[in-house]
């Protein structure tokens, strides 16, 4: 973001050597502000801002508009936190000069940074216009249009800086989340993938297992070998601190949780009641945060745990000599690979004697270090044990427990009824929906013709755009297909109000979505299919009581879907019965489920203290 100026760049090491204040004066007042601004700019570079600062108002002493002394100023203030000042001082170099092309850029990264993403387009494009050859400026204007949900757009600015930097890891790494939140797993791989080997130690790693999972032809062992030579390659050398917990199999145990999901996320939600509803006598629940901001659900969590730790600025070592010292008997992961897999490297150290992974990522997440996944019998049958670098510990019930939203508005009548149609809906997270999905759900709409269908995109818009044009090849009018954009939690479960049958996604099934649908009335039909993470829904469907709608082909998806379809008063059965249905199952029973998870880390527990893993 410095401001300098190929002929001051060549003159800078010179000004550099002469000191702080040993530049020629020439008498004129131009060149005495440029050899100023030279020298500003050296020092920024040097990183020492008491002194660029120093210069550049030396400068606006001498030229109050000289446009790169204004705009590094900027630069030097934004850095410390007067955003208001800094975006000032952009302002009037862009006064001073409507074409540099570099204070149109910081104004725009500064508007971006603040939370006003629009403005910050803006200021990005112009900035562009000016000068279309910078490939970081480019990737931020992608970034920023995927902040405004405009992912088409920031697609091809993504596209555009790699065209001028192809050896761009973190650009490669943005777009491959760009494709992924459209639905196009494959493409995301193959960006993650370059990312990863242009920086094999950053985030992207960990990004390409996690789009493993939404790849529909993806085979089950060949995403586990991946998991497993991430371990190999990311994990090799790094040694399990010594242990100090004493080994009694009764005691109190003091467990751990990780995650950067303490906030608004499904993680939360089936969290909290787990930590209202614990043996306190007997379990005492140390969570170890990487939220930053908190919410209120951070908030709600901090008061029911007993120990508390703000961990985002801490690396991995630091954070395992914290555990370890902090005496966790059992730490478990809630994130896996999602996030970038910040925290695997901090589990790889093995800060805790016994270690699990549960919730956050519904795969193996390859290192050895974990003893423990929690599961169930639906999510992981005997077969996926395989496919797991931990043993299954599987809970009776569900790995879920589901607690309904307070807020939650009353069930409504059968859309159909008044419609005259069957409305289906597909309310999960966008990038689950790929080109498999939507033609078993055109198959669904050809079979029931007056049927309409509906979705949740952020950038509904684009994301219309993009789909349109599939389901017609598909032969569906794509006027039958309505994209809501993104609403509040509330304004989503009404959405309910307006969906006769939910259309389950694949392979990547939906977990806390069904659970929402369940409880506002709406059916919803899965395909159970032969990864590990496409079989969520089952596992949610059979712990209700609802196995006859889970399908094992998508020629039985779409005839449940059609069937169920053309039997209006079963629906209206359904929707009348399925809330109090879900609140006499297991799902929604907190003290039976952490009855149940705490005999699971009892269990643990007895097998470190004996010198032996628990059985899958």
């Amino acid at each position: 973001m410095v401001m300098g100026g190929e002929r001051e760049k060549s003159r800078r090491g010179a000004w550099r050597s002469r000191g702080r204040d040993r530049f020629v004066m020439t008498g004129d007042a131009n060149a005495e502000a440029n050899a100023l601004h030279s020298l500003a700019v050296g020092y920024l570079d040097a990183g020492r801002l008491d002194e660029a600062e120093a210069c550049c108002r030396k400068v606006l002493a001498i030229d109050p508009g000289h446009a790169k002394a204004l705009a590094n100023l900027g630069v030097i203030l934004q850095s410390r936190g007067a955003h208001g000042e800094a975006e000032r001082r952009y302002r009037e170099a862009i006064a001073a000069d409507r074409e540099l092309a570099q204070a149109w850029f910081n104004l725009g990264a500064l508007k971006v940074q603040l939370g006003e993403r629009q403005e910050g387009v803006e200021h990005l494009r112009r900035a562009l216009e000016l000068d279309p050859s910078r490939a970081q400026w480019h990737s931020a204007l992608g970034s920023a249009l995927s902040g405004i949900e405009r992912p088409l757009d920031a697609k091809a600015s993504f596209e555009a800086a790699l065209r001028l930097a192809p050896e761009d890891a973190g650009t490669h790494e943005e777009l491959g989340g760009c494709l992924l939140g459209l639905g196009q797993a494959e493409a995301a791989v193959g960006e993650f993938r370059r990312a990863a080997e242009l920086d094999p130690h950053g985030t992207a790693p960990s990004n390409l297992l996690f789009a493993l999972n939404y790849v529909t032809a993806a085979q089950p062992e060949a995403i586990y070998q991946e998991h497993l030579s991430w371990a190999k390659r990311q994990a090799a050398g790094l040694a399990a601190l010594a242990h100090r917990n004493a080994p009694g199999s009764e005691r109190k145990l003091r467990i751990g949780y990780v995650s950067p999901d303490f906030r608004n996320h499904p993680v939360a939600y089936f969290l909290e009641p787990v930590l209202a509803c614990r043996d306190r006598s007997q379990f005492e629940v140390l969570c170890y945060s990487d939220v930053v901001p908190e919410d209120e659900h951070t908030k709600r969590l901090r008061v029911l745990a007993d120990g508390w730790h703000a961990t985002a600025s801490s690396g991995n070592e630091e954070l395992a000599r914290q555990i370890r010292d902090d005496a966790v008997d059992i730490l478990v992961d809630l994130a896996g690979h999602t996030a970038g897999g910040k925290r695997m490297l901090l589990f790889a150290r093995k800060p805790a004697p016994v270690q699990a992974s549960w919730l956050g990522y519904l795969n193996t997440t390859g290192l050895e270090a974990i003893d423990y996944r929690l599961t169930d019998w639906h999510a992981c049958p005997a077969e996926w044990a395989r496919y797991h670098t931990e043993t299954l510990v599987r809970l009776p019930n569900s790995q879920w427990c589901y607690s309904p939203p307070n807020d939650a508005p009353t069930v409504g009548p059968l859309p159909a009824r008044g419609e005259r149609a069957v409305t289906f809906g597909a309310l999960q997270n966008f990038a689950k929906v790929n080109a498999a999905v939507i033609a078993a759900w055109s198959r669904v709409l050809r079979k029931v013709p007056s049927s309409r269908l509906l979705l949740v995109a952020p950038g509904m818009e684009q994301i219309f755009e993009l789909i349109a044009q599939q389901f017609a090849r598909h032969g569906v009018d794509p006027a039958r297909v309505e994209v809501q954009g993104r609403v509040s939690v509330s304004a989503y479960l009404a959405l309910h109000n307006r969906v006769d049958i939910g259309l389950d996604t694949f392979p990547y099934t939906g977990g806390t979505t069904t659970c929402h649908a369940l409880w506002m009335g709406v059916p919803v039909v899965t395909l159970s299919g032969r990864t590990v993470v496409s079989r969520g829904g089952a596992s949610v469907l059979n712990v209700v009581g609802l196995s006859e709608l889970v399908a094992t082909s998508e020629e039985e998806y779409v005839e449940i879907a059609a069937r169920l379809a053309h039997d209006l008063g079963h629906l209206e059965r359904m929707r009348r019965e399925l809330r109090e249905r879900v609140a006499a199952s297991p799902l929604a029973d907190p003290r039976r489920f952490t009855a149940d998870l705490e005999t699971a880390y009892r269990a643990m527990w007895r097998g470190w203290c004996a010198g032996a893993k628990i059985k899958s």
